[in-house]
């Protein structure tokens, strides 16, 4: 997988500016986060994530017909399938999720947590806490999340090929239409680049020609959502 350096040099290409001339690593970082964020309402991220849960009730207090609420680690903004597995970490059963009339129905998506149907018997463990006997279920959650934004130059990315074109397609949109507003910055690139021939006006059609392929991109880029 591509690194964020990675996908920097390929922009610096795209832009005439292989030194950095024109265009700061910093500022060109910047733009690739802002394309994976784009990116991220396209085709976010599918993630898969396996929780063990344990009941805010002790046995002796019963938790059937009470609120369970399972927070992710990962960052999801929309769930679309919830499983239960038994106590070998296998497939019990997919819960339904609710048709809009609480939790008692089936699993709901609320405020950043996965709400269980309250009136459901759960294969559980029992463990101690604070020396009280509690059951403890486990809980598989399917999902989309955004891409994360890269920091480093290392860390590998997890958006896919098309992703990273659409990346590099948005950030280099971006920086053709900012190098329009800054006159300085303009001239500096024509010689850097040597394209003394291209006036601010040829500019404006290198960077409607740039919008454009970001447009074409993005209709490319647009994801079935699973439901289910």
């Amino acid at each position: 997988m591509a690194t964020r350096a990675d996908i920097r040099t390929q922009i610096q290409r795209e832009l005439r500016d292989p030194n950095g001339n024109s265009w700061s690593d910093d500022e060109l970082n910047d733009l690739i986060n802002s394309g994976i964020n784009a990116v991220s309402d396209l085709s976010p991220r599918e993630i898969r994530e396996d929780i063990t849960y344990t009941f805010p009730y002790t046995i002796a207090q019963g938790a059937f017909g009470k609120i369970k609420e399972v927070t992710p680690v990962n960052s999801f903004f929309n769930i679309f399938r919830v499983e239960i597995l038994d106590n070998n970490s296998a497939l019990k059963e997919t819960l339904p999720a609710s048709v809009s009339e609480g939790s008692s129905t089936g699993w709901e998506w609320f405020n950043g947590k996965v709400l269980l149907p309250e009136n459901y018997w759960y294969p559980s463990t029992t463990v101690l806490v604070a020396g009280n006997p509690t059951e403890q279920i486990k809980v598989r959650i399917y999902g989309y999340g955004r891409h994360p934004f890269l920091t480093n130059d290392v860390t590998a990315t997890t958006l896919t090929e098309q992703e990273q074109q659409a990346v590099r397609v948005y950030a280099v949109a971006e920086a053709l239409s900012r190098l329009m507003t800054d006159r300085a910055n303009f001239q500096q690139w024509q010689i850097a680049s040597g394209s003394n021939d291209i006036t601010i006006s040829e500019l404006a059609v290198l960077a409607n020609a740039a919008r454009q392929r970001w447009f074409g991109e993005r209709g490319r880029l647009r994801k079935m959502r699973r439901l289910g």
